[in-house]
């Protein structure tokens, strides 16, 4: 799914819904594309939430991957466990240790709206996503 502004299908993503005022600032631009991809009903395959931000035209993108952990209702629970630039197909890691922050690499992800087209969810930081499918 590709993030949205609420209400404008021409804004990439909604930056006045961050908890953080460096996410604001980032997602503000309109050279970044957010999306998130989750994938937690296919028994063969890892369940996981994947967020990547892409500036210059996909050139270079900043991929966060969690692991979901669990999924019950509309809430699922998830752990950082990998992140990495991508500059145009040099793959840096991102120096966050995530195994040992514990609990301050888990979060969770609330799904408040999902039509075939478009998921609202709210984050555990106060985030809210909208997201459009691509």
């Amino acid at each position: 799914l590709k993030g949205v502004g609420a209400g404008n299908d021409d804004q990439q993503s909604n930056p006045a819904a961050s908890a953080s005022p460096i996410q604001r600032t980032v997602l503000s631009s309109d050279f970044v594309v957010v999306t998130q991809d989750v994938s937690v009903n296919d028994a063969t395959s890892k369940k996981c939430v994947d967020q990547t931000v892409s500036l210059a035209q996909g050139k270079v993108t900043l991929k966060l991957s969690a692991i979901a952990e669990k999924c019950e209702g509309d809430r699922i629970d998830f752990c950082f466990d990998e992140a990495f630039f991508d500059f145009n197909g040099f793959r840096v890691p991102y120096p966050v240790p995530f195994r040992l922050l514990g609990d301050e690499a888990r979060g969770w992800l609330d799904t408040t709206y999902l039509s075939d087209n478009l998921r609202i969810s709210k984050g555990n930081k106060g985030t809210t996503f909208v997201l459009k499918r691509r």
